[in-house]
């Protein structure tokens, strides 16, 4: 299992190494990031993660001449789903009155419920631990997709893998689709600024379809999915498992960069302040 590396957070609880003033001044341009653990930047420092360099990028280049400050601030927490990550913007996000928001999102995003499987594997891993001396290959729900866990190697990933699986026959796949639909709705309303839904080439169709469906419903949604694959086992990704490494963070920060906010696109944003 690969070592954690420790964040600082701020005083309201984002990964930061500052606090960020609430009323921001007419020069700064700030940019809200969502999403989970890849946002977050699990297994890298602070300065690796792609919101800080994009934030990085940004003041070098200094795309949109109208703003002489970017501020891009990380709301990314690991094992968030669309729904956790929807409250988060919800109760943290919006009193920084953001100029553009982008929310990453990735295939289990759509598949995962965190309220449930935070619970669930917490008891999961109890009983493997207590009841099973530890041995995850006692535990029947693992034999049951042992064919599945090809990459995982340590017991809380393995467990994660068997809630998901678990859930997902439980709960139907309509039943995930209106509820990540009215937490997207829930971020539009609340939100004075547009949003970015941004993802991989490799995402499947299926949940491609849905932020397309999301982005034409909303006027203020923007979708795009110019993410290069990061693939596992290459110089991209972590060895341990498929969180990327600062290797992997630069391609998203490029990629996002180019795509999204990058010199010449400036606008095309859907936002009046970046033109």
């Amino acid at each position: 299992m690969p070592s954690q590396i420790i964040k600082s957070t701020n005083d309201d609880g984002i990964i930061a190494q500052k606090n960020y003033d609430v009323v921001k001044s007419d020069d700064v341009f700030r940019i809200l990031i969502i999403g989970d653990s890849f946002t977050e930047g699990m297994y890298v420092a602070f300065e690796e993660t792609y919101p800080k360099k994009l934030e990085n990028m940004l003041n070098m280049v200094n795309p949109c001449r109208s703003f002489s400050k970017y501020e891009v601030i990380n709301l990314g927490v690991g094992g968030y789903d669309i729904e956790y990550a929807a409250a988060r913007v919800l109760s943290r996000g919006i009193k920084y009155n953001p100029d553009l928001v982008i929310w990453l999102l990735k295939d289990d995003d759509f598949i995962e419920r965190a309220e449930i499987n935070f619970d669930r594997e917490e008891r999961y891993i109890d009983v493997i631990n207590n009841q099973l001396e530890g041995d995850v290959n006692k535990f029947d729900q693992y034999q049951r997709w042992i064919s599945d866990f090809k990459y995982e190697k340590y017991l809380g990933g393995i467990v994660h893998g068997i809630v998901v699986k678990e859930q997902i026959e439980q709960e139907s796949y309509i039943s995930y689709y209106d509820k990540q639909s009215s937490a997207s709705l829930r971020v539009v309303t609340a939100l004075n600024a547009p949003i970015i839904l941004a993802t991989f080439r490799n995402t499947a169709p299926i949940f491609k379809a849905r932020m397309k469906v999301w982005a034409n419903t909303h006027k203020t949604i923007t979708y795009f999915s110019d993410i290069p694959e990061l693939q596992m086992g290459t110089h991209t990704f972590e060895p341990f498992d498929g969180h990327p490494n600062s290797a992997g963070h630069t391609v998203l920060a490029e990629s996002i960069y180019r795509s999204v906010i990058g010199i010449g696109a400036c606008s095309s944003l859907p936002s009046g302040r970046l033109a």
